[in-house]
């Protein structure tokens, strides 16, 4: 513009943009002159949107994983909702978690449930089990011997997987089962503790020869009605299982080191003593036992490489029973 107000016909200067000057006129643009900041732009909620739901064979999946992680309260909340278009197989998954995460959480919470039982015995005398039920809540629990309507009494059974390892190889399983009823309520103040009584004669089945023998024996309590405080629950409490070994008489010498009783059996050829030391030798020793039988199994003696394959087995057992222990004998 010249002077006198009129138009210039020349053409004004350029304004050079940069990426710099864009970004500031666009913070500029977005500013709030009311509040100094930034406005936001973006589009508010719709409140019509609402989140699918997980199907049920995903949530079975998590809730596996929880059980497993000992979360049991993640798993009755991932299972609480039911899915009519989940398949058959994933409601049926559904109902033994929610079952499962339950029992946890009452033996947890409630009512713990272990059996108590002397770890070796020899064969001929009898399994003295204590089956103990123990308050670990905050509140008197009442477990009823029988329901008001006089029904089905609460019945603790308990059962008993015996296997037997003869010289031959061979293993032979046998199952023994007890049911006993309460005969009264059984009232359990904080802390308090109540224990029933149960025997096995490990001369119930006969023997042919004395051979090592193996009892694994869980229990369960089915009852008529628990009361825990105002709530009420119709449960049944697992027992924590035992393992028990059954040894052939005069083992005591064999247990008192049991890898230098190996060597010794091997260098005398004492075949059936080779078993029982794998029944009894201590979990820091296992790794050297399995080098040594595993030797012994491929040597030129036909009957120690027998017996020696009969004591890797009971060894593998061995080790599946000590916690903390695999397979390969190294600890976890």
């Amino acid at each position: 513009m010249d002077g006198s107000g009129a138009l210039s016909g020349a053409p004004g200067p350029r304004m050079r943009t940069t990426p710099g000057l864009i970004l500031l006129l666009a913070m500029t643009a977005c500013k709030a002159p009311e509040s100094g900041g930034v406005q936001d732009v973006s589009k508010p909620e719709d409140p019509r949107v609402v989140e699918a739901p997980i199907p049920l064979e995903n949530r079975v999946v998590l809730a596996r994983t929880a059980l497993a992680q000992g979360d049991y309260r993640k798993v009755l909340a991932l299972l609480a909702d039911g899915d009519s278009l989940a398949a058959e197989s994933a409601r049926a998954e559904q109902a033994l978690l929610r079952t499962e995460a339950h029992r946890h959480l009452l033996q947890s919470e409630i009512v713990d449930a272990w059996i108590e039982c002397a770890p070796r015995t020899t064969l001929g005398e009898a399994l003295e089990l204590r089956l103990v039920l123990a308050n670990v809540g905050a509140e008197p629990v009442l477990i009823k011997d029988r329901p008001q309507n006089g029904a089905s009494a609460s019945t603790l059974r308990i059962e008993a997987s015996c296997r037997e390892w003869p010289a031959d190889g061979s293993f032979v399983e046998h199952r023994l089962t007890r049911s006993l009823e309460l005969g009264a309520d059984v009232r359990l103040d904080k802390a308090g503790r109540f224990a029933a009584r149960c025997a096995f004669d490990t001369l119930e089945i006969a023997a042919e020869s004395p051979t090592l023998r193996t009892y694994d024996i869980k229990a369960v309590l089915h009852t008529a009605g628990l009361e825990a405080g105002a709530a009420r629950h119709l449960a049944a409490i697992q027992f924590r299982p035992t393992h028990v070994l059954v040894l052939p008489k005069n083992w005591q010498p064999l247990a008192t080191a049991p890898l230098s009783s190996l060597l010794e059996a091997v260098k005398r050829r004492a075949t059936l003593h080779l078993p029982v030391i794998a029944a009894l030798m201590p979990a820091a020793d296992m790794v050297e036992a399995r080098r040594i039988l595993e030797a012994v199994r491929t040597g030129e003696d036909a009957i120690l490489a027998h017996s020696a394959g009969v004591a890797l087995l009971v060894l593998a057992q061995n080790t599946a029973s000590v916690p903390g222990v695999r397979e390969g004998g190294e600890g976890r």
